[in-house]
């Protein structure tokens, strides 16, 4: 079940804009591979949230990434992306 409300949704982007903001730039360069798969900004940027998943998902040919909305509170939904990109980021498109 994908949430779609409108309130919902700001929250979560404010949660990413709150992840982005802390992240290092290494971090941010893995975010943007994960989204991707190339070193570079995509084109466009689709964001989708879902409570069925745990991690977030990238499709990376759409630049799309699916966020979790399941997670308690933000260190958890953190600690999901961070492992995500540490461990999502083997495929590229170069």
């Amino acid at each position: 079940m994908t949430t779609t409300t409108t309130t919902t949704t700001m929250m979560m982007v404010m949660i990413v804009i709150r992840l982005l903001r802390v992240t290092e730039n290494k971090k941010l360069s893995d975010l943007i591979q994960f989204v991707s798969s190339a070193p570079y900004l995509p084109p466009r940027l689709v964001l989708t949230f879902s409570d069925d998943i745990m991690y977030p998902i990238a499709h990376s040919c759409f630049y799309q990434l699916q966020l979790p909305t399941r997670h308690e509170d933000y260190a958890a939904f953190r600690d999901a992306v961070v492992f995500a990109l540490q461990h999502g980021t083997a495929f590229t498109a170069e």
